[in-house]
């Protein structure tokens, strides 16, 4: 059934789905609705603002502890705190004073980031992921699902006892910085959230995980080890080349996806839908060598997303080179117009994530993407 969404104008004739999948849409004009031309307005017709549904929110309290649990605060406290220890013991106060700029850059880099992600929200909308953030200024932008090539799913070893992720996305367009900001927003799909709003946020993006049991795969790929859900892990003998994170890494294919998982102690899990593969690679190393073993790139756009399948069996990376290559083709092929969120609306995935004691949690805490309008 089609996906309600917003009327169009008066006299407007009603067309199929268009590009954001909903009934109405008028390819080039956002909302999918377009005036009437009468008189002198007709140069000038008047589109609407299209409809949306606010999914994300990140409370500034939950932004100020990420920022104080995150890799750049501990390693500003250890820093100074080793330039104290020092001065004290040398009775010089000279690195402490050597350090100032240091310590003035980083100081601006943790603002930067709570300026900027401050007040985070995303909302769905016929035209894409409508993002809004920012303290001194507030900036809205709107980002095409379409144009997403990577997702990366980040937990931070101080984040893991609070059960916080934050997510980051390629985007075909977008660099991994903009000038005269430190750290860009413009490719942070969710600043910080529990494991609910996280995959939401995954969800956002790809709908269909490409496996009948998600859960299995979202508990496999954000905090497993082995072989569960069928993830293919770095052989037993290249336990000298990875003593502590073997086990975690991983690389699991679906019918719509590439999931790369890595890290023990700070967890990540890559995400390359099949048709947003740019292209792959198999590289090899003298230790690698020596023990049989390759890794597997996914290229992908420039961004915060790196996909890399670490220590794989050298023959079985090469076999999974030329069959993911064949799978990115045919997903290419097939993908037709970016008819994101009728797919949204059919995948119904909150409700399939959020039993008691899964991925999600609570049904009440996972959003779902009703009619808009």
């Amino acid at each position: 059934a089609p996906v309600p969404g917003a009327a169009p104008a008066p006299g407007a004739a009603p067309a199929g789905p268009g590009l954001s999948g909903l009934v109405g849409d008028v390819p080039g004009t956002p909302g999918g609705t377009e005036a009437t031309p009468t008189g002198p307005a007709a140069a000038r017709p008047v589109v609407p603002a299209a409809p949306e549904q606010e999914i994300l929110q990140v409370a500034p309290g939950t932004l100020v502890g990420s920022l104080l649990r995150s890799g750049s605060m501990i390693w500003f406290v250890l820093v100074m705190a080793g330039l104290a220890a020092a001065a004290v013991v040398t009775k010089n106060f000279g690195p402490v004073a050597g350090a100032l700029p240091a310590v003035l850059g980083w100081g601006g880099y943790l603002w930067s980031r709570f300026t900027g992600e401050f007040g985070f929200r995303a909302a769905a909308s016929p035209d894409g992921i409508r993002l809004r953030h920012g303290l001194l200024e507030t900036r809205t932008q709107t980002l095409p699902p379409g144009r997403v090539q990577a997702v990366v799913l980040k937990q931070g070893v101080l984040w893991r006892r609070r059960g916080w992720w934050r997510v980051e996305v390629n985007v075909a367009g977008y660099g991994e910085h903009t000038p005269g900001v430190g750290q860009a927003v413009e490719t942070v799909l969710l600043p910080v959230g529990d494991r609910g709003e996280a995959l939401s946020a995954l969800w956002l993006v790809l709908p269909d995980l490409g496996v009948d049991d998600p859960q299995a795969l979202l508990d496999a790929a954000l905090e497993g080890t082995g072989e569960q859900a069928g993830f293919l892990t770095t052989p037993a003998r290249a336990r000298r080349l990875d003593p502590l994170v073997w086990r975690r890494n991983g690389l699991r294919i679906t019918r719509t996806a590439l999931f790369v998982r890595s890290g023990r102690f700070a967890r990540q899990l890559d995400v390359v839908p099949h048709e947003r593969t740019q292209s792959l690679a198999l590289t090899q190393g003298p230790l690698e060598r020596h023990f049989g073993l390759a890794d597997l790139h996914a290229h992908s756009v420039s961004g915060p997303v790196t996909p890399v399948a670490r220590h794989l069996d050298a023959h079985l990376a090469s076999g999974l080179l030329m069959e993911q290559a064949e799978r990115a083709r045919t997903a290419r092929s097939l993908a037709g117009p970016e008819e994101w969120l009728r797919q949204v609306d059919a995948a119904h995935a909150p409700d399939e994530l959020s039993t008691a004691g899964g991925p999600g949690g609570p049904a009440a805490a996972r959003p779902g993407i009703g009619p808009l309008g």
